[in-house]
């Protein structure tokens, strides 16, 4: 799938007069195939491989460059936009009757970039996941190989070589495309499932912290961050689940 090309405006076009939101929603709805058709392919793509994860990038970046397109036609190309508030405040409706299909702040609406961050970043998830298990089958079977050359060593009264661990790489974690890249950013972070089951020792450090910074619940998140880098994992502390969480930025 190739992403959309979106379409220019005309040359000249009907040059609106004072206040025509008329011609305002002209300038603006313009590109409303464009906008639909790309929600449409956002909602349907699949991303299960590079080249659907390529696409999911190619169309996200896009979606933000249409998204881009359309505020600035808005800013620059509707007469009296910056002087007339009543007048603004309408054609910023029929923006983001557009627009809120493209892209918004919220992270509750879907868009077709928060659609495609959201696709790409659970194929990430899916890579990664298999690369774990492959890691790890890999780290038994050095185990066994290692456990075999002891005992082989041990019974001819020679000394065991020992096995090189096998480190299966991490996959790229930027997608390029002509329209944009596709950054996934992995971050281990944790939910607090049972407080009643948390370290006296983590939650005394988290009481400091918020004594002295008022910070509230953020303090015992904090703390155990602070064994997150120091490495600890899931089941490694009692009541939280430590995990990875996958994220997708977009880039021109």
């Amino acid at each position: 799938m190739s992403a959309i090309k979106f379409l220019e405006p005309l040359e000249n076009p009907p040059v609106p007069t004072t206040f025509d939101l008329d011609g305002a929603r002209e300038k603006i709805f313009f590109y409303l195939k464009n906008v639909n058709k790309m929600y449409e392919q956002a909602e349907a793509l699949v991303v299960n491989s590079e080249a659907t994860n390529v696409d999911a990038t190619s169309l996200g970046t896009t979606a933000m460059a249409l998204y881009n397109k359309i505020r600035e036609v808005k800013t620059t190309k509707i007469p009296n936009y910056l002087e007339a508030k009543e007048f603004v405040v309408k054609v910023d409706d029929f923006e983001k009757m557009l627009t809120e299909k493209l892209y918004v702040m919220s992270k509750n609406k879907r868009t077709v970039v928060s659609i495609m961050k959201a696709k790409i970043s659970q194929y990430a998830a899916v890579l990664e996941s298999e690369r774990r298990k492959q890691e790890e089958l890999a780290k038994k079977a050095q185990e066994k190989l290692q456990q075999d050359l002891n005992e082989q060593a041990k019974k001819t009264g020679t000394v065991a070589p020992q096995v090189q661990p096998v480190i299966i790489p991490k996959r790229e974690t930027t997608v390029r495309t002509e329209t944009g890249s596709a950054h996934a950013v992995h971050k281990w972070t944790c939910k607090i499932e049972d407080i009643e089951l948390v370290p006296v020792e983590l939650l005394r450090r988290a009481m400091k912290i918020e004594m002295a910074s008022k910070e509230g619940p953020k303090a015992l998140k904090s703390v155990i961050g602070e064994e997150i880098k120091k490495g600890v994992r899931d089941p490694g502390i009692p009541g939280v689940h430590i995990f990875e969480d996958i994220s997708t930025t977009f880039r021109k």
